[in-house]
């Protein structure tokens, strides 16, 4: 069996709020990790800082960049165990976007589409949640409650299988995660007006 993890983030950048705002949700940002120590992760997100309009696939780190850089914000990091195979299927969807870097670029209209739940699929185009999405779509017992394209960050708090395991600031949040620290929690700041953004 191995362990995979979303971790979810917000901050206060252009992006960030426009996605916010259009979701009317608190966190505007999702990661995917294949390792306990989440020691890379992967998602479509902007360049620069102070550009949200130009964005592509990236690796993600908690040492430095922008994760680095707003280690003080909140997030939440779920946890999912999945078989080898899943695992393998999953390794070849990123491999693939790895492989065709240079053509996929961040969906910046496609968010329009997260935000009212209306699939808006354009080729090579891809948001951090929708990356997620279909990167983890392969795992069987994980039910998104959204169509992959049109699920934001928000919607992952309410998708059944993956097990919540941290809630607090970046820089606090264990790693490694362990057998001991692997502990389910429960997502108590979750409001119900954002269960029903979340899956309507």
């Amino acid at each position: 069996m191995k362990r995979i993890y979303v971790m979810l983030t917000k901050s206060n950048t252009v992006l960030a709020t426009f996605i916010r705002k259009i979701t009317r949700t608190e966190f505007s940002h999702s990661s995917l990790a294949l390792d306990d120590n989440m020691s890379e992760m992967y998602s479509f997100a902007r360049v620069k800082d102070n550009n949200p309009f130009v964005g592509r696939f990236i690796p993600e780190y908690l040492d430095k960049g922008i994760l680095k850089k707003y280690e003080h914000i909140g997030c939440l990091v779920f946890m999912k165990e999945i078989t080898d195979e899943e695992y393998a299927e999953i390794v070849i969807f990123i491999d693939g976007i790895k492989n065709s870097e240079k053509e996929y670029k961040f969906n910046i209209i496609g968010l329009i589409g997260c935000g009212v739940n209306k699939p808006f699929e354009r080729k090579y185009r891809l948001c951090c949640s929708q990356f997620v999405s279909k990167a983890i779509s392969c795992v069987h017992d994980i039910d998104l409650p959204r169509h992959p394209m049109s699920m934001h960050p928000n919607s992952f708090r309410v998708t059944k299988g993956l097990r919540l395991v941290y809630s607090g600031p970046i820089k606090d949040m264990p790693h490694p995660f362990t057998d001991e620290t692997l502990v389910e929690i429960e997502d108590k700041t979750l409001p119900v007006k954002e269960i029903k953004n979340a899956t309507r």
